[in-house]
């Protein structure tokens, strides 16, 4: 039998939370590049820059769009693998993060149905 492994996906990012995310960041950046005004090759400048690009990308969606998840990786494979294999849904909450979800896991096919 094969041992599969599952890891929680986390919770779902919106371009919303994204856009404030790079908009605080910008905001730090800027704050900092306020110091560091005399180096114009510094750090600050390109990371600066990577913010703006990534905040243009997002511009013109909508705030509700999701973009993916934010999973924190942790390992539910115990956990999905205490679930019976009866075909019914099952919801898991991440013991890490909280996130929850839902599994169904079919019922097995017999031998006799399967050969007959």
């Amino acid at each position: 039998m094969t041992t599969n492994t599952y890891t929680c996906q986390g919770t779902v990012e919106t371009v919303g939370e994204r856009v404030q995310i790079i908009t605080g960041q910008q905001q730090a950046t800027r704050a900092r590049m306020q110091d560091l005004r005399e180096d114009l090759r510094h750090p600050h400048e390109t990371r600066l820059a990577e913010l703006d690009r990534e905040l243009a990308e997002l511009d013109g969606l909508p705030d509700d769009h999701v973009l993916g998840r934010r999973g924190c990786g942790h390992d539910l494979s115990e956990q999905i693998a205490a679930i019976p294999d009866d075909g019914e849904v099952y919801e898991y909450r991440c013991p890490a993060c909280g996130n929850t979800g839902t599994v169904r896991k079919a019922v097995p096919v017999s031998n006799e149905l399967a050969n007959g």
